[in-house]
């Protein structure tokens, strides 16, 4: 199935929003592993619209992934996002660490 991925070449992969705060791969994962998806492009430019602060669609690029609901970090790289995708891998190894080590 594919769907679509909000991409901004400064802040990285929208990976979703939480109390009206977007989160990007770039600027600030908030333990995110998986960006969002939108069912196309037209779905996507209308929740840039949305947004109160950095709200052109223009600014952004929409790239289609091969995912259902959320794409994961390999279904983002095969898609050509790997650039944006460190912080992301960052996380998920911080979240595969054990307790009480670093």
């Amino acid at each position: 199935m594919m769907r679509v991925v909000i991409v901004h070449p400064e802040m990285g992969i929208y990976l979703g929003s939480c109390f009206g705060l977007g989160f990007f791969s770039l600027l600030d994962c908030a333990g995110q592993t998986a960006a969002c998806t939108f069912e196309d492009e037209c779905d996507a430019r209308a929740c840039v619209s949305s947004r109160s602060e950095n709200g052109d669609p223009d600014a952004y690029g929409y790239v289609p992934v091969a995912a259902k609901a959320w794409a994961e970090i390999m279904d983002l790289e095969a898609a050509g996002l790997g650039e944006f995708t460190g912080p992301m891998k960052d996380e998920a190894l911080r979240a595969m660490q054990p307790a009480g080590h670093s």
